[in-house]
């Protein structure tokens, strides 16, 4: 169970997997491949979600090029006080892959039908990537990518697991809509002296009912005890970035990656909020907070002995981040009792992970490893008000059969 008193998160997730067919490695001749799954899951309050799927995959030479489709379905039915949440997707994937001596392009798109305990709708999600191989240090490219998110129970425990459910919210459990997303990406990428591999980027993207977690302050539960999932109808993120990898010899290479990132609209007017608060008001002090963060830095030092011991040093930084936080006051007019919801933003400064881990193969099949995690001791935050672990090491074995 999950208690503010204890802090104790528990979950459980049980998945079965089944497939046969062909490997797909090449399409000289007719291949496919069927598959089905099924898992169940439970999370706080009993809540929790059963999820059916299965797909179909073709593939074949069309023109003398790959082309490959895939057609799945997925039912998703909410348990326990997320009863009322029911999901179906049904999605065509086609995809033709073109390949030349100079250019490399994929075309394809995802039809996706899309039936929740909210409407019924169908979308059309284009998949297009473009390479132009100018030189081996030095290919642009472009792509235009699109989907469709999941905003059921379990998508948004496994992105934050301190979600608030029953009873706070107005339908019971704790999901959202399927988000939608249309974005565009560019850049350069290649090899320089067989020794250094980059990658400069930028990004766009578009989003239609974004998920985002709000922290929760009320007069009748603690504070910031647990996170309310909210949508927001309308998000633009544009982002640049590089990523950085040079072997140097001797064992040793360093791989380096930075990214920044920014929101560029206003999103009160976008705010979607299920709560449990009949007549409650909602004022918003200013945009959201949507714990985006600014920048993300990545540097790793690594050093391979002989393919025998293996060490690496690294250091992660984030930027700072806005979270949004809903307060819950009470109001006693003199007509009655109502309440007011006041929408703000805190702030998280940025932060410093560094880490270092250690591996030593004794044989094929056994490996020893040691993992130091927040060495510094850092006060770390994925989550606003819920500090990660301070300095820890994990050691263990890696057996393979």
């Amino acid at each position: 169970t999950n208690s503010a008193a204890n802090g104790t998160l528990s979950y459980n997730d049980l998945s079965l997997r089944l497939s046969f067919g062909d490997s797909f490695h090449s399409l000289e001749k007719f291949s496919y491949r069927i598959g089905a799954s099924f898992s169940t899951f439970s999370g706080m309050d009993k809540d929790g979600q059963n999820d059916m799927g299965a797909y179909v995959d073709l593939g074949f030479r069309l023109l003398g090029k790959d082309f490959t489709v895939r057609t799945s379905f997925d039912a998703i039915n909410g348990t326990g006080g997320a009863s009322q949440y029911t999901d179906r997707r049904f999605v065509i994937s086609p995809r033709y892959e073109l390949n030349f001596d100079k250019f490399d392009i994929l075309l394809g798109f995802d039809f996706t039908h899309n039936a929740t305990w909210l409407a019924s709708d169908s979308y059309f999600f284009p998949q297009v990537k473009f390479l132009y191989k100018a030189l081996s240090g030095f290919m642009p490219y472009a792509e235009f990518h699109s989907g469709l998110n999941d905003g059921s129970y379990k998508a948004l425990s496994y992105t934050n697991p301190y979600i608030m459910t029953n009873p706070y919210m107005a339908r019971g459990g704790a999901y959202l809509p399927n988000a939608r997303n249309y974005g565009v990406k560019a850049g350069i990428y290649g090899s320089l002296w067989e020794v250094v591999t980059y990658d400069l980027f930028g990004t766009y993207d578009k989003w239609r009912d974004y998920s985002y977690f709000v922290n929760y302050y009320g007069y009748d539960m603690e504070q910031s005890s647990y996170f309310l999932p909210m949508s927001c109808n309308n998000v633009n993120v544009l982002s640049i970035g590089a990523a950085v990898s040079a072997d140097m010899g001797r064992g040793f290479s360093i791989d380096a990656s930075v990214r920044l990132n920014g929101v560029m609209d206003g999103l009160s007017s976008g705010l979607i909020v299920f709560l449990n608060r009949p007549g409650a008001r909602v004022d918003i002090d200013d945009k959201l907070g949507l714990g985006i963060p600014g920048f993300n830095l990545d540097l790793n030092l690594k050093y391979n002995y002989r393919e025998r011991f293996f060490v690496s040093a690294g250091l992660g930084i984030v930027g700072p981040r806005k979270f949004s936080e809903l307060a819950l006051t009470p109001i006693v007019p003199s007509g009655g009792f109502s309440e007011s919801l006041r929408m703000r933003r805190a702030e998280l400064p940025a932060s410093v992970d560094i880490g270092l881990e250690l591996e030593y193969k004794v044989n094929s099949r056994l490996n020893i490893f040691l993992l130091g995690q927040n060495i510094l001791n850092s006060k770390i935050y994925r989550f606003n008000h819920y500090p990660e672990l301070g300095a820890n090491i994990l050691g263990g074995i890696k057996v393979t059969f």
